[in-house]
């Protein structure tokens, strides 16, 4: 059974490095650049790192980013190969979970691109603020990297909820939208909505990118309400224990995502086609 297990994960893997080049897999890196490009364009350059409030409004638009590319990796992986999947899983016995899983394997790779990707161009858009504000880039990179992976994998998990390309990217921008406003950037969340925020990429995602960047450290305007910097303080704490429980954070919601893809697979032999 392990060794079935095994070669199923190398011939799907195979499989989506095979799409990766001949479908033109690649073209989500140049997008990912048009992305950042587009906008660090409107985050005013001379802010970022300096102020507290600028950074913290820029790395929430840097966060809603790494989640959207997230996503749209994964979000019509699963769904468009539904037929081949039911097929397979009937007259083969194709192990699921390593379908799965050599679709985590992939994204994983992509992630690691696009990781350094965007912090290559906050680098260098913003080498002003960091040259007086230095980030550590391994925090800043792992960083990154977890918040495109958890978003990669929720969008693996729509695409195998969802039975048509359509509709999964009919269902991206609702998605995108709930972790946006539950990031507890945009609004003030009490009662239900924090416990949902909790719940959300979103919420961890900014956190986290607020933590590794030291933004409790930056200078706080004349005008700036510092209720907004005291009731955030503990959360954008710098500490390396608090971090990495960020970080465990997003590895948990990529394992949940995960694993609840692998469960709605499961109702792949029912589909009527």
């Amino acid at each position: 059974m392990n060794k079935k297990f095994s070669e199923n994960v190398r011939t799907y893997l195979t499989y989506c490095f095979s799409n990766f080049l001949h479908e033109k897999g690649w073209l989500v890196f140049p997008g990912t650049m048009l992305i950042m490009a587009i906008l660090l364009t409107v985050l005013s350059k001379d802010e970022m790192f300096v102020h507290y409030s600028e950074t913290r409004n820029g790395l929430f638009c840097i966060t809603c980013a790494a989640i959207w590319v997230g996503i749209f990796n994964s979000v019509q992986s699963v769904c468009a190969e539904r037929g081949t999947i039911k097929h397979e899983h009937m007259d083969y016995g194709i192990s699921l979970p390593a379908y799965v899983l050599a679709h985590i394997l992939y994204e994983l790779v992509l992630c690691l691109v696009e990781a350094g990707i965007i912090q290559g161009f906050m680098t260098v858009f913003f080498r002003n603020g960091l040259s007086s504000h230095p980030v550590s880039p391994v925090r800043l990179y792992v960083t990154l990297l977890l918040i495109l992976l958890s978003s990669d994998t929720m969008g693996l998990l729509i695409s195998g909820v969802v039975r048509t390309a359509t509709t999964a990217m009919t269902v991206m921008p609702f998605v995108l939208i709930v972790q946006l406003v539950m990031a507890g950037v945009i609004f003030e969340l009490d009662g239900t909505a924090k416990v949902i925020s909790n719940l959300t990429v979103g919420k961890w995602g900014m956190t986290a990118l607020c933590s590794c960047t030291a933004i409790n450290d930056l200078e706080r305007s004349q005008d700036f309400h510092n209720t907004v910097y005291q009731h955030y303080f503990a959360e954008y704490s710098t500490g390396t224990s608090h971090l990495i429980f960020l970080w465990l954070i997003l590895i948990l919601l990529a394992a949940v995502f995960s694993v609840l893809t692998m469960l709605s697979l499961r109702a792949v032999d029912r589909d009527k086609r």
